[in-house]
């Protein structure tokens, strides 16, 4: 049996019954549902692969933020990405992002939380790579389900990443959870 992800980003969002509600199971990349495996098995800019697969350019809806006050040297979020256009839901996010790896004209951009992470390095132009650590499995909660647009016990697959700028600072630790 695989160990349980780390899970650590939720953590600064979600009671420890409300992550024991997801039911998250640990999975093999292999054993996810096509369009999860290929929405989460890569190590490139989550950001880019959500747009061009649904189409459409995404915008930040922050459900929560940890100002920098709370923990100094980061900024925490919980966030839906959601399509610019359809306004449909496409990832449940719990990032905690490190702005000291970033330049102070990013931390503006960063704390506005208008603009996913990934389009904002990727606008400034910082080579970026995922280094995803675990995936799993998780059964949509009474919280996550009206969020993501399924209904309660819909299964969901998602991932906790790393995301790196020039392939060795840490920007971001990252849950990520699609609902596919």
């Amino acid at each position: 049996m695989l160990p349980s992800p780390d899970l650590a980003p939720l953590a600064r969002f979600l009671t420890p019954q409300q992550i024991a509600s997801l039911q998250i199971t640990p999975a093999e990349p292999a054993a996810l549902p096509s369009d999860a495996r290929q929405l989460l098995v890569h190590e490139g800019d989550m950001t880019s692969r959500l747009e061009a697969f649904h189409g459409e350019p995404l915008r930040v809806r922050a459900l929560r933020v940890q100002p920098p006050e709370t923990d100094p040297g980061t900024y925490a979020r919980e966030v839906i990405l959601e399509t610019c256009e359809s306004h449909r839901p496409v990832e449940y996010g719990a990032i905690v992002i490190e702005l000291g790896a970033v330049g102070a004209d990013l931390r503006a951009a960063i704390t506005e939380a208008r603009e996913p992470l990934g389009a904002i390095l990727e606008g400034a132009g910082l080579p970026m790579a995922s280094q995803p650590a675990a995936f799993f499995r998780a059964d949509a909660d009474a919280y996550l389900a009206p969020l993501l647009g399924v209904v309660p016990g819909a299964i969901l697959h998602g991932r906790r990443n790393r995301l790196l700028i020039d392939g060795e600072t840490t920007v971001a630790e990252i849950v990520e959870i699609v609902p596919q």
